[in-house]
């Protein structure tokens, strides 16, 4: 399951362990394998660079492609990840703990609604279903506001590009990623 569409709560949660899982992990491995670094730590810089890129954008994508017209919130479950390319060279624990640090770099410095569960997102849609109050529970804790977007600057982003040379993250990528939230409300 790629998304949740919860509609009558206005929310649509975006699985990043099947993103990462089916589109951004291959990318990853493939970009390692052409630079011949594919040996290296995760904790490497080039290794991270490539990873950043990679997650970094491969989420902030689905959010662009989505046709979903409620708020987009990223649900990224850390207990554990999908079968994918990157786990065959790199432990598991290790990628989602890379995954989890983006993550919680996107959260400072995007526009991005992140929510980090040790659950499925199949298992909260059963929650949910079965009108579980852990179900409840935990979809009053993905609805409240973290943070107000509408005095949002990029200028923490631009470093952090800069930083790990994401040239993709520019002007023209924050204007259409601040227009799609400022289009759903």
């Amino acid at each position: 399951m790629e998304s949740l569409d919860l509609g009558v709560y206005n929310i649509c949660l975006i699985n990043c362990n099947e993103i990462f899982a089916n589109n951004i992990s291959d990318d990853i491995i493939n970009d390692l394998h052409m630079f011949n670094i594919l040996d290296r730590s995760v904790n490497n810089v080039d290794v991270k660079k490539i990873a950043y890129h990679y997650i970094i954008l491969g989420f902030s994508e689905a959010i662009l492609n989505s046709t979903n017209r409620n708020k987009h919130i990223l649900f990224f479950n850390n207990t554990q990840l999908p079968e994918c390319s990157m786990l065959k060279f790199y432990d598991e624990f290790d990628v989602i703990n890379l995954i989890n640090t983006v993550l919680n770099r996107m959260k400072r410095i995007l526009p991005i609604k992140i929510y980090i569960s040790k659950y499925s997102l199949s298992y909260f849609d059963h929650l949910l279903r079965s009108k579980n109050g852990k179900g409840s529970m935990l979809l009053n804790d993905i609805q409240k506001p973290e943070k107000d977007f509408a005095e949002f600057t990029f200028s923490k982003a631009k470093a952090f590009s800069k930083k790990y040379d994401l040239k993709w993250l520019n002007n023209n990528y924050f204007n259409r990623l601040s227009t799609k939230f400022l289009l759903i409300k």
